[in-house]
């Protein structure tokens, strides 16, 4: 290493060379390293605690309940048997029933003819939505090329007690790309990404993925 008193004192030449200069810029990496990992500390061990602490009785107790819960729910969960008269009566938003995911789905429809997409993004699945700036991204550059006039939905199904796929007919503007028919796939899910059956309180439909209804899904869906 570069002696400091031997190159202010004169005693140490010949230091001006790549080599010590490499030696240097490592050093300070080291000390930026070395600072940035002090200040993050907290965090970590604050991160480290949590992921290695054993969960309590009353936290044992709360989440087998909720499992038991569920299961019960998903026991006894039917498919609706969604009607032509439902289907046609649901191109008023005023008619869908509240909570379902042909209501999320209208909502989305209705961002998307306003090219909000930002809004749209915010329908996304909880792990997606978190990172709310690339999903904005990832959804303007999927739906920027279809110009909404209308559209219509024209098959609901229920597929799994938090599981549910929409086909959805848009019309669109004579300088967009053709694609009539389109297959909404959503999870219902709570705040922390859980899914929970469409029979039990505390969730919301979100989207998994939206696809020309000629495509086919995302391998890891």
């Amino acid at each position: 290493m570069p002696y400091r008193n031997g190159i202010l004192h004169g005693m140490d030449l010949g230091y001006d060379n790549p080599v010590v200069t490499a030696k240097c810029w490592c050093f300070l990496f080291v000390i930026r390293d070395w600072i940035l990992s002090k200040k993050s500390e907290p965090e970590r061990k604050e991160i480290f605690q949590k992921e290695t602490r054993s969960p309590s009785w009353g936290e044992l107790s709360a989440k087998h309940l909720a499992i038991t819960q569920m299961q019960k729910a998903i026991d006894a969960w039917k498919a609706r048997s969604i009607s032509t008269e439902y289907l046609q009566a649901i191109q008023n938003p005023a008619a869908v029933e509240k909570g379902s995911p042909e209501a999320v789905v209208l909502e989305f429809l209705t961002f998307w003819k306003k090219r909000n997409y930002g809004k749209m993004a915010e329908l996304l699945q909880e792990k997606k939505a978190k990172n709310l700036q690339t999903s904005v991204r990832e959804v303007r550059q999927q739906f920027e090329n279809y110009m909404v006039k209308d559209y219509s939905i024209k098959r609901i199904v229920d597929a799994a007690p938090a599981i549910a796929q929409i086909d959805v007919e848009v019309s669109l503007s004579s300088d967009s790309i053709s694609v009539p028919r389109w297959t909404f796939r959503l999870i219902r899910e709570n705040e922390k990404g859980e899914t929970v059956s469409a029979n039990l309180a505390g969730g919301q439909w979100r989207f998994v993925w939206v696809l020309p209804s000629k495509e086919e899904p995302p391998a890891s869906e």
